[in-house]
């Protein structure tokens, strides 16, 4: 008899067409069954726990790419402002005409002081006026001369 006959044949006391009970598991087949089930339900919560991350990650993202869109708005808005305003800039420079000249650099500072003579930007000033040349004083020196009520300075 060929093998496929022999599994299909019945045992004696077996009625045609059932088939045989399963044969017994060894504990070692229990337990190698035990852990496989195991590992199949661990494996599950992971992937429960991965899906519920992942929904979790597109409601970060789809928030994101709302906040990007109107960020985007607002630049687009801020752009048409900005060239609104540089529109009216070149109008309002085209009505005035030229733009002023700049203010004239000083090159000279005149300064006259008190009959009785007065020390100020470690220079001595009385009554016969002084011219000195703008780059041998420092800001904070024209500051001092000009701050001073008892001296008369002039910008040239």
């Amino acid at each position: 008899m060929s093998e496929t006959e022999q599994e299909t044949t019945p045992t004696p006391g077996e009625a045609p067409g059932e088939s045989a009970a399963p044969p017994a598991r060894s504990a070692e087949d229990e337990a190698l069954i035990a852990r496989l089930e195991a590992e199949a339900a661990q494996a599950m919560a992971e992937r429960d726990i991965a899906l519920g991350e992942v929904e979790a990650l597109r409601g970060v993202r789809d928030a994101a790419l709302a906040d990007l869109d109107a960020a985007l708005r607002r630049l687009e808005e801020t752009r048409a402002a900005l060239a609104a305003a540089e529109a009216e800039v070149a109008r309002l420079t085209a009505a005035a005409g030229t733009p002023p000249a700049p203010a004239p650099t000083v090159q000279v500072v005149h300064v006259l002081g008190p009959a009785k003579g007065r020390w100020r930007a470690r220079r001595f000033f009385d009554a016969t006026e002084v011219a000195i040349p703008r780059a041998e004083l420092s800001d904070a020196d024209v500051e001092e001369l000009l701050a001073d009520p008892e001296l008369l300075v002039r910008l040239a």
